[in-house]
């Protein structure tokens, strides 16, 4: 059932039309963390469940952190989200565009940074032929160490 996301989900009609079209009701908390993720995903930003939560508090229309869980669970199942699992345990979420693109980490967790890399792309393919398989697709996550102050936000948004 995972099908293919646009990346202009963002509005309101987009959002609904992305949840019609993968035969889930538009409920409230549907659009609203659809259209979140999608203005997270503008800026290559990754979300917790807390922080959508914290965000959609100052909105008109708040959602319960549990109601977040539940929605981001079923919109995960239907393939619209995808959720990261990062060390530390914490999840993260993003729409799911199909976009083949890798995650830095930073260690002390201020930010989840995303790149995209062909030559690092083509050299899995040749890694992969050279053991006799077809390469699919790849899921890489690096982990670094900022060198700026810690007063400094890194570039990519936090996690």
């Amino acid at each position: 059932m995972k099908q293919g996301l646009p990346v202009t989900a963002a509005g309101a009609d987009s959002a609904r039309e992305l949840l019609v079209r993968l035969h889930l009701k538009a409920t409230v908390s549907r659009l609203q963390i659809v259209r979140l993720l999608a203005a997270h995903a503008g800026k290559m930003e990754h979300v917790t469940a807390e922080q959508i939560y914290r965000e959609l508090q100052a909105t008109q229309m708040p959602l319960g952190l549990a109601t977040i869980y539940r929605t981001l669970a079923t919109l995960e199942a239907h393939g619209v989200v995808k959720r990261q699992l990062f060390a530390r345990g914490h999840s993260v979420f993003e729409l799911n565009d199909r976009r083949v693109h890798h995650h830095m980490v930073e260690t002390d967790g201020r930010a989840v940074l995303e790149f995209c890399d062909a030559q690092i792309e083509r050299r899995l393919q040749q890694l992969a032929a050279a053991q006799g398989y077809d390469y699919i697709v790849s899921e890489l996550v690096v982990y670094v160490k900022s060198h700026l102050p810690r007063s400094e936000p890194a570039a990519g948004g936090a996690t």
